[in-house]
């Protein structure tokens, strides 16, 4: 995915979970007012957290197989166990599991960081984006 920027201070909107096909919508507000939207296809996991009535976004991360895995084990670690140390032996097979699954390229693991408002963390199958403003 490209142009993951335009993210930066997008407003989070509002949240769509499906369960057959497991997935999640994010719609979103960019700065001009343009609505477009994030999907989580395969959705295999999904954690919202501090969700406000306005709900900023600061950056968009996208992790893939080619991604290196200290950038991300800590968010996926919180993601699969709700703890921070993903050498915790209850959940270290479990991150290191879904860390083989990304790597393999099975799935794609993305954060949403706020300025304020929602935190998101996402591992899905893969993600697309549609309604992208034009520029």
């Amino acid at each position: 995915m490209k142009d993951i920027e335009r993210f930066v201070e997008a407003h989070l909107l509002g949240i769509e979970l499906s369960e057959s096909p497991k997935a999640v919508k994010l719609v979103f507000r960019d700065p001009n007012g343009r609505r477009f939207s994030l999907k989580g296809l395969q959705l295999h996991r999904f954690l919202a957290s501090d969700l406000r009535e306005a709900n900023i976004v600061d950056r968009l991360n996208l992790w893939d197989s080619t991604a290196n895995v200290d950038n991300y084990r800590d968010a996926l670690c919180w993601l699969v166990s709700g703890q921070d140390d993903p050498q915790n032996a209850d959940w270290k097979q479990l991150v290191e599991t879904e860390i083989k699954s990304i790597q393999d390229g099975n799935k794609v693991f993305a954060s949403i960081e706020a300025v304020y408002g929602a935190q998101i963390l996402m591992l899905a199958g893969g993600f697309v984006v549609s309604g992208w403003p034009q520029t």
